[in-house]
């Protein structure tokens, strides 16, 4: 395929280009150019709109990847070859955090990437791509979960999902100081349990095996991500199935107060008592010294309480335990849950 220029209507050379960098070579100089580009400028920061045309480029591509593309090519390894073009392209983006400024870009790229899978059976290709993208690049943690859920909600392919959660569930992480490697993992998971918590659920059972690994990252990331479980699952409907789901997070969670490590045992207490900002929709009236604020021990506790009240004494006792702990973060942890706990008691007077 050859690329013709829109206004010289010639062939694009791209040893032009190189003949250009070479000592004594004319140096052709575009109009209004009055500042030498840098390297490693980015484009947008260059040329004005490109944020925009990128947006819509991608637009363009799902559109066009809506079509019956199969008819233009009378071979498979001719129309895979037509979409690697783009979804390598996507991928290149993605990699760069400037990108994912742009919300209605990146929401193109999913679109483009779920088209993919749906209608052109890349399932493997781009689980490929997002497994890879996980490991080495951080920012993406939280980027991807929302691609996973897309794909699953919105295309109803959640084997995606799956894909992915079965090959980052196989690798190892048996180096204690070994803090770069399961970095990445850790803030996926925890991403995808908070926007897909079905897909975490249907596959959980894969990452068990990492609350016997050496990685206190790990054993700390498979615990919020049950105690995500617990408050999305408290919400639905207590069917059977949901109960005896329920009761094994508890086990799980109620394990972990005696972990070895102290990070471990402070992040099982963060869960009944850190601060976060989150807001409610439905609470009846706090405390005004509680009002500016909520808590993921408020949402599980609250939990607790309408349905599960045989857990809160048990936990009452594992926290004050805790208040013994040799490290001083524990105990601090320790107190803040037990904070929580009474203040989410269903006999408390509020007022």
């Amino acid at each position: 395929m050859r690329i013709y220029c829109s206004v010289s209507s010639t062939p694009l050379n791209p040893r032009q280009d190189l003949d250009r960098a070479k000592p004594g070579a004319p140096q052709l100089r575009r109009r209004g150019a009055g500042k030498r580009i840098e390297s490693g400028t980015l484009v947008s920061e260059t040329i004005h709109g490109w944020d925009n045309k990128i947006s819509e480029l991608f637009t363009a591509v799902h559109e066009l990847f809506k079509l019956r593309l199969a008819r233009m090519w009378r071979s498979t390894p001719e129309l895979d070859s037509f979409l690697e073009v783009f979804t390598r392209m996507a991928n290149r983006l993605l990699e760069n955090p400037a990108y994912l400024k742009n919300a209605q870009l990146q929401d193109q790229i999913f679109h483009v990437f779920c088209v993919c899978i749906d209608s052109y059976n890349k399932l493997y290709n781009i689980a490929t791509i997002v497994t890879q993208d996980i490991q080495h690049y951080d920012h993406l943690a939280d980027p991807l979960a929302v691609l996973l859920k897309m794909c699953s909600e919105s295309y109803g392919t959640p084997q995606l999902a799956d894909e992915v959660l079965r090959v980052m569930a196989n690798k190892e992480f048996s180096t204690v100081h070994d803090k770069s490697g399961p970095k990445n993992l850790v803030g996926f998971l925890v991403a995808l349990s908070e926007h897909s918590p079905k897909a975490m659920i249907r596959q959980i059972g894969l990452f068990a095996h990492y609350l016997d690994s050496d990685s206190q990252l790990m054993r700390s990331a498979i615990i919020e991500v049950i105690g995500n479980l617990i408050i999305y699952l408290s919400e639905q409907e207590q069917v059977e199935m949901t109960k005896n789901q329920l009761i094994e997070y508890f086990d799980i969670l109620e394990q972990r107060f005696s972990d070895i490590h102290y990070l471990v045992r402070a992040k099982v207490l963060q869960l009944w008592g850190r601060q976060v900002d989150i807001l409610i929709a439905g609470d009846p009236p706090r405390p005004q010294s509680m009002a500016s604020h909520q808590t993921i021990p408020y949402l599980m506790a609250r939990s607790i309480k309408a349905k599960f009240p045989k857990q809160r004494p048990r936990l009452v006792d594992l926290v004050v335990k805790r208040f013994h702990d040799k490290t001083s973060n524990v105990r601090k942890n320790a107190i803040r849950a037990l904070i929580a706990l009474i203040e989410t008691h269903p006999f408390i007077m509020d007022g």
